[in-house]
């Protein structure tokens, strides 16, 4: 890979991926890997500045708040790093104080939790400068059953997002992972 790059010789945008919670880094993770991108998930914002330092990456996605630095601390300390690297925040805890703070910083959206991951694509991709380039469908290899009849637009993006997301390890909906997921 070259330098002066911020995408892997592999010619994938590279997209470091930045949650303490392990579920929702696993979302991220299977869910941007689904739809082409290379991932690198960390679990903290010192992890994250210390990948920042090794590698080239072309896109940052944080949670906002975390045990030790901060989403909107790693974005600072990023800026002195990265000056132009873009970074999307994510959170819980929609704050308007926060969301300035981040825009202002450079943030090129701030998400609230959980995710509309049609939102998040559609971020990644104008922050990337991919907007025109089209999401993997299902294909030959990625078939519905022939049980399941759905031929309405809307049900094959069910299934398609279902698909995409079915490997991470974000399966269960107890109270506990609720909570944990709205930090």
């Amino acid at each position: 890979m070259s330098p002066k790059t911020n995408q892997p010789s592999s010619g994938a945008a590279r997209i470091l991926i930045v949650d303490d919670d392990a579920g929702q880094r696993s979302l991220l993770n299977s869910f941007l890997s689904g739809q082409g991108f290379e991932t690198v998930p960390v679990s903290s914002g010192e992890r994250a500045l210390e990948v920042l330092g090794e590698q080239e990456v072309a896109m940052m996605i944080s949670d906002v708040r975390m045990p030790g630095i901060s989403g909107l601390e790693t974005l600072h300390r990023l800026r002195k790093l990265r000056p132009t690297l873009p970074v999307l925040l994510v959170t819980a805890y929609a704050d308007i104080r926060d969301a300035v703070v981040a825009m202002r910083d450079g943030a090129v959206n701030y998400l609230e939790k959980p995710i509309d991951l049609d939102e998040l694509l559609a971020s990644v991709r104008n922050a990337l400068g991919l907007e025109g380039v089209m999401a993997p469908k299902l294909t030959e290899t990625r078939r519905l059953p022939d049980s399941v009849v759905a031929s309405s637009p809307l049900m094959r993006a069910v299934f398609r997002d279902t698909s995409l997301v079915a490997s991470s390890e974000t399966r269960s909906c107890s109270p506990a992972r609720v909570a944990s997921a709205r930090k």
